[in-house]
């Protein structure tokens, strides 16, 4: 005697229950993603709460992002080169200002020809910290208000550059002059060398994280053959 089996939802519709677990699969991964990012933002916010930085200061362009930048390198605040940028970026943020600001540090290992900057001279700031970190903040006066096609531009420029490699040269004085040409609405060019610990941070670029302007690798090859000669650097370039 047959007895009657109740089948399962499944069972009467298989793409239905295949919908149900990629959507399953897509929720898990989204909840996985947030705590990730709510995770950075709290370490991110712990590491600057318990810096002690007692400067409270008004916008003044140099003078007092010099102010803060000294601070951290005399103070040796925090432990690598990513926490400082961290620490500099939310003093920055406090500032009553639509300006956009890149944040460099990176180990001062006394290479010259490992790092270059080319630009506009009132709107980028250097520090050089033999034994320590060196620190440099460009600011974008028109990031904010400019089009997403413009933005898109900058990032298409520097990706371009950057596939087509980086002749090896005894020194790369010169180098951001020269890239700036093929960079529209540039007015900062920098080169580093990626194995000095570079570390990049964006401040006031609220809906493009890696604003203002973009930043990539770029690989250093050989003027002949175009093969790689296993150095890389980072080139960035900042909006107008």
């Amino acid at each position: 005697m047959s007895q009657n089996r109740r089948t399962t939802d499944c069972e009467n519709s298989p793409k239905q229950c295949l919908l149900l677990i990629l959507i399953s699969l897509f929720l898990c991964g989204l909840i996985a993603f947030g705590l990730t990012y709510f995770i950075q933002k709290w370490i991110e916010t712990e590491n600057v709460e318990t810096s002690g930085i007692p400067l409270k200061m008004d916008y003044i362009w140099p003078q007092n992002v010099k102010k803060i930048v000294d601070y951290v390198i005399e103070n040796d605040m925090h432990v690598t080169n990513d926490d400082r940028a961290v620490l500099i970026k939310t003093e920055l943020m406090r500032f009553n200002t639509s300006d956009v600001f890149y944040i460099m540090v990176y180990d001062n290992k006394g290479e010259t020809e490992s790092n270059s900057f080319y630009g506009n001279a009132e709107q980028y700031i250097t520090s050089y910290n033999p034994g320590k970190s060196n620190i440099v903040i460009y600011r974008s006066h028109y990031w904010r208000s400019t089009t997403e096609n413009a933005k898109d531009n900058i990032e298409n420029e520097v990706k371009i550059i950057c596939a087509e490699g980086l002749n090896k040269q005894p020194d790369y004085n010169d180098v951001p002059v020269k890239l700036s040409e093929n960079l529209e609405n540039s007015r900062f060019v920098g080169l580093m060398g990626k194995d000095l610990d570079v570390s990049i941070r964006s401040a006031n670029s609220f809906g493009r994280v890696w604003g203002p302007g973009w930043w990539d690798s770029i690989d250093e090859v050989y003027p002949d053959s175009k093969k790689q000669t296993g150095k890389q650097f980072i080139l960035i370039s900042g909006f107008k």
